[in-house]
């Protein structure tokens, strides 16, 4: 069987690869319309000096204005006895931090875990950290500015990297964690 495919396959092969070579030279052969003299498109260059980019002026962390002055009471001073002393009001807000804005606060917000390598050594300290928020409410460009211990700044970067805050840019916003160990009982 493969004899006879051999015998009659090979010719008609060949056969036709002839047959379409000299069909293809055929349309190669064909005279093709001669090319009109076309002039070359003519193009002016215009050059425009820009003006140099500006800035992008970013807004100053804005947090809710200042709480008004606490009022000072004082004590009614006693016939004869020394001045007053200045008693402050106590505020019901709680402590504050003045070099730290208050900004809106993340939706999603998990909290840094104790690195496992600092809870065995027994280490506790604080972190400031820094960064800002897109306009989508993601967390960028975050920035250590203080820490007690470095072996808890990768905890930190890592949770707030996760945090999601409401869709509006803010810039500078500050967050301060404590690690303390708790006692076991």
């Amino acid at each position: 069987m493969n004899f006879f495919r051999f015998i009659f396959g090979l010719p008609m092969a060949a056969a036709v690869t002839v047959i379409l070579f000299f069909a293809m030279a055929m349309l190669i052969k064909k005279e093709a319309d001669p090319v009109k003299n076309v002039d070359p498109p003519k193009f002016d260059f215009v050059y425009n000096k820009a003006p140099p980019p500006q800035p992008i002026p970013r807004p100053n962390p804005v947090g809710p204005e200042d709480p008004p002055p606490t009022p000072i009471t004082t004590w009614p001073k006693p016939e004869g006895g020394p001045d007053p002393i200045p008693m402050p009001n106590p505020s019901p807000v709680g402590p504050t931090t003045p070099d730290i804005p208050k900004t809106a606060g993340a939706i999603i917000r998990i909290p840094p875990a104790y690195p496992e390598n600092c809870r065995a050594k027994g280490i506790e300290g604080a972190v400031i950290v820094q960064f800002d928020v897109t306009d989508r409410g993601e967390v960028t460009n975050v920035r250590i500015m203080s820490s007690d211990s470095s072996c808890f700044d990768r905890a930190v970067i890592k949770a707030v990297l996760g945090w999601k805050y409401p869709p509006r840019a803010q810039y500078g916003v500050v967050e301060r964690f404590s690690f303390e160990l708790q006692e076991q009982q």
